[in-house]
């Protein structure tokens, strides 16, 4: 084990003196490729013009299909709820940091990465911006580290790098690069300084695993269906104003009908002649379900892009189906986190500790991973059914699974013995209907109890061997269920076994019985 005090290594010390960890890079400018304002692309999107930025994208132009991208959260509200569901499915999990070893010293770098990197104000901050990943396909974020005191260099700041500002190179379209003025390629990003996430959604190259990518198509079918649909509602949702005038209504007549037409409208309200009517004209289409069918179905599209399934955003979607298919959004959330987890151990633990202690045997571990929900309706059905066939089970272990405590002494409780249901009570006035007459028979006991006395110890005295009386006839039994491959064969040889069963100790143990109980029988009647 390396200890905690070694020296960082020698080409930190060096970017220390130069200020290169400390520098920003990824800066605004007025003109050039890392410009903050930029011109809209979904307002005039068409199907040639989304084919034409995704195909961009992939040949190394990626800034209209970030743009559209983020666009797409704003413009649909929908496609933002899934999408910021996604993501906050996962912001909401404890981070934690996981030792290398139970080494003292692996413990105590584990404490300080937690101190630094954990306990950031910004580091919450900065998770989400990683996870506009799952979007755009790619997220960087710039650290800035603190290097007032070489002996411990932290992490300052995670500044975003606006996703317009990257691109990827030429010949693999794999690496994330910077844009920079008079270089198409851009720059590389340099080690330590930044974190890239690029999470494997699908196979393939960054740039198409996006979610965005997945669910543009319906947005775009949607954003015109919905234009179609609010065209639809100006014409088809208000009656006709329909004006009728007399024969000899002259043009002035017929201009202050056609007023009085118009501003029925807005105004609910007008005035005309006796020798005029107007009337309202309810229009009788069915044309509305059309397009909220089809909104809906593009919906139910990006939702299941998105959260790979539709039931926790469907109305008409029962509780349960919801639960169900909220543990396949557990799976997801289990994949994003682990994609997460590898970017903030190669990008920021790692280089955090290369730079404070030297080359490790191991490092610390970033862990974001959620916990599996435990479905308590289904566990107390268990204990129920459990209870009513007789199981026997600590009241303590009962109390840890539902997370109660063992009531005190002078506690005020609740509960207790369950209450009995009609049926209940019905089985059990027929079970004590079934049972002998008890009083009856305590009676004949008093009685006679030295008899009962003595057909007891007969009685005893007969089930004392009673293995050594049974075994020899079951023997055969157990050899043939041994030697028998299904339950077919087993039934056909029992008919063959009666020859093979030894019932001698059996049939003599009964017949000893049965003649002392004679014998005692025979003396009480004498008596």
């Amino acid at each position: 084990m390396v200890s905690v005090f070694k020296s960082p290594l020698k080409a930190v010390q060096k970017a220390l003196k130069l200020g290169a960890l400390s520098n920003p890079i990824a800066t605004a400018e007025e003109s050039g490729p890392r410009t903050v304002l930029h011109d809209e692309v979904a307002t005039y999107i068409t199907p040639e013009k989304l084919a034409g930025v995704l195909r961009e994208a992939v040949e190394g132009d990626p800034a209209e299909f970030f743009i559209l991208a983020e666009e797409m959260e704003e413009r649909d509200g929908h496609y933002g709820s899934v999408i910021a569901t996604r993501k906050l499915a996962l912001l909401g999990i404890e981070p934690e940091i996981q030792a290398a070893s139970e080494d003292p010293d692996d413990v105590k770098i584990a404490e300080q990465v937690r101190e630094d990197i954990l306990d950031n104000p910004t580091f919450g901050l900065m998770l989400g911006d990683l996870l506009d990943a799952l979007g755009k396909g790619v997220s960087a974020i710039e650290i800035s580290w603190n290097t007032d005191n070489p002996s411990r260099v932290v992490p300052e700041t995670f500044e975003r790098v606006d996703p317009r500002w990257l691109t990827f190179d030429k010949k693999t379209r794999r690496e994330v690069r910077l844009k920079e003025a008079n270089l198409p390629e851009g720059i590389e990003l340099q080690p330590w300084r930044y974190l890239v996430h690029k999470p494997q959604i699908k196979s393939g190259l960054p740039i198409r695993g996006g979610l965005a990518r997945l669910a543009v198509w319906s947005w775009m079918l949607k954003s015109y269906t919905i234009k179609d649909w609010a065209a639809f509602c100006e014409i088809f949702g208000q009656p006709l104003r329909l004006g009728k005038y007399g024969k000899g209504a002259n043009d002035k007549d017929k201009k202050a009908l056609l007023r009085a037409v118009r501003s029925i409208a807005r105004d609910a309200a007008a005035i005309i002649p006796d020798s005029m009517q107007m009337e309202l004209i309810q229009a009788k289409t069915s044309g509305g379900p059309v397009f909220k069918d089809f909104a809906e179905y593009l919906d139910g599209a990006m939702s299941k892009a998105v959260l790979g399934q539709t039931m926790t955003t469907d109305d008409g979607s029962s509780l349960g189906q919801a639960e169900v298919h909220d543990r396949v959004r557990t799976d997801i959330m289990k994949a994003d986190g682990r994609q997460l987890a590898f970017t903030i151990n190669r990008d920021l633990i790692i280089p955090y500790c290369l730079i404070n202690f030297g080359q490790l045997d191991g490092f610390p571990r970033f862990k974001l991973e959620p916990d599996e929900p435990e479905d308590l309706d289904l566990e107390s059905k268990v204990l129920e059914r459990l209870h009513k066939v007789g199981v026997r089970l600590s009241a303590r272990q009962v109390r840890d699974k539902f997370g109660y405590d063992e009531p005190g002494e002078r506690e005020e409780t609740i509960g207790g013995a369950p209450e009995k249901s009609d049926s209940d009570s019905d089985e059990e006035e027929d079970e004590e209907k079934d049972k002998p007459d008890k009083k009856a028979l305590n009676r004949e006991h008093h009685d006679h109890g030295s008899e009962g006395d003595d057909l007891a110890e007969i009685m005893a005295h007969a089930l004392k061997d009673y293995r050594l009386q049974g075994d020899p006839m079951l023997e055969p039994i157990h050899r043939l269920l041994e030697n028998s491959d299904s339950l077919e064969t087993f039934a056909a040889g029992l008919d063959s076994l009666f020859a093979d069963q030894d019932v001698g100790p059996l049939t003599d143990a009964l017949a000893a019985a049965t003649l002392k109980a004679r014998a005692l029988g025979d003396d009480k009647s004498d008596g």
